[in-house]
């Protein structure tokens, strides 16, 4: 076994079982006319295009212990100096598990990043515009003819403390 429920079988090319971890009570057996739930010889049809191309993927429905079916998807390579055909396959509803779980992680480590930035962003923004409005003002007033104001600003050392030193009178 490894990464917890995935195992490996072996068959022979004469579709005996070599060893099976996950039922170890296959050990011996002729597999030659074992079928998934569609009636499918997928065994046979594995190891065949296992020898035939050295490896395969093959597709078929398993029987679940509860009774149920399940899309299934095994690798098998063979090797050839002991006649044997290694193989291990994973339930497709396992893979769309895992994917929902990484898409979701995926998706809340996105609307961190993304609430960081909104963050930031705000308060540059904030950092921008609170000063110009106040400049703003203190131009109106200029405007209006009160010459006693003072801006405030004129300390900074970016284009915003430029602009106060520039209206300033």
């Amino acid at each position: 076994h490894y990464q917890g429920d995935c195992y490996l079988f072996i068959d022979n090319f004469d579709y005996l079982n070599v060893m099976h971890a996950g039922t170890p009570a296959k050990k011996g057996t002729n597999r030659l006319k074992e079928a998934d739930g569609n009636g499918k010889h997928y065994l046979k049809e594995m190891v065949d295009n296992a020898v035939a191309n050295g490896s395969t993927y093959e597709s078929y429905l398993l029987k679940q212990a509860d009774g149920t079916l399940a899309d299934k998807v095994t690798y098998a390579q063979a090797f050839k100096p002991f006649r044997w055909v290694i193989s291990s396959g994973v339930k497709l509803s396992d893979i769309q598990t895992i994917f929902v779980r990484t898409a979701t992680t995926s998706a809340l480590i996105a609307l961190g990043i993304l609430a960081l930035l909104l963050l930031a962003g705000s308060l540059i923004v904030r950092g921008l515009v609170r000063p110009l409005a106040r400049l703003k003002a203190g131009m109106a007033e200029l405007v209006r003819g009160n010459f006693s104001i003072s801006l405030d600003g004129q300390r900074r050392r970016d284009e915003i403390g430029d602009m106060v030193r520039a209206v300033e009178v």
